[in-house]
């Protein structure tokens, strides 16, 4: 059920890129024209493609698998794709630069995927073919050029950026756990609370300082839940 439940994802996400391509493709935009978020995910494909191939060369396949299926999932279809969607119905460069990260990461991810799902990823990459802004792009995935790390996708400034804004949204969610638990303790019955939550709230209190303490130290002065939220 996992894997027909990431196969579905891996679908899903490949239509609506397709769906929001322009007819006569896309083209490679410059890195001045990519956004912090760009950035990330290409920065994260890149390393990807460096790691995964050294798991495959070692033979060491469920380590790879596990590092695939992390990214596709959480970083590429569940923060990526959300954040660009907005950008997608602009007319700017913005949009356009969208869509080349879009399609180049796609690529990359189902290419690295290929081994483990191959019928999937070929019918998706053939699908793919009019809008891939590469030369001479193969008929086939099967015939393709494996992925290669280059230094010129190396963006390591973008990734703190956004892998901040991760964790600040990681503690503003324990941050509304932990409101939620202190309300249910004081729902008093006979004059003792429902359920005692101090050392689970004590311990979520220590994870978001901690967070919030290291995100000062990178320069983001007093940072708070309020603060975070405005920089989404």
């Amino acid at each position: 059920e996992a894997n027909r439940n990431f196969a579905n994802k891996i679908w899903n996400a490949s239509r609506f890129i397709m769906m929001n391509m322009p007819e006569t493709g896309v083209k490679k935009v410059s890195a001045d024209k990519l956004t912090d978020a760009d950035k990330w995910i290409l920065s994260k494909a890149n390393k990807l493609t460096k790691l995964v191939t050294e798991n495959l060369d070692k033979y060491e396949i469920g380590m790879a698998a596990d590092k695939l299926y992390e990214f596709i999932w959480e970083e590429f279809c569940d923060w990526y794709i959300e954040m660009v969607k907005p950008r997608l119905y602009g007319e700017d460069d913005s949009k356009d630069a969208a869509l080349y990260t879009l399609q180049k990461v796609l690529i990359t991810a189902l290419k690295l995927l290929h081994p483990y799902m191959p019928f999937v990823t070929e019918e998706i990459y053939t699908t793919l073919q009019p809008y891939v802004a590469e030369e001479n792009p193969a008929e086939s995935i099967m015939i393709s050029k494996w992925p290669e790390y280059s230094e010129e996708f190396n963006f390591e400034e973008s990734e703190n950026e956004i892998e901040m804004i991760q964790l600040l949204d990681q503690c503003s969610k324990k941050s509304n756990y932990v409101e939620f638990m202190i309300h249910s303790s004081e729902l008093m019955a006979g004059g003792s609370p429902l359920f005692s939550c101090d050392w689970e709230i004590n311990r979520l209190y220590e994870e978001i300082e901690s967070v919030f303490g290291y995100a000062t130290s990178l320069g983001y002065e007093g940072i708070g839940i309020t603060e975070y939220s405005k920089m989404l």
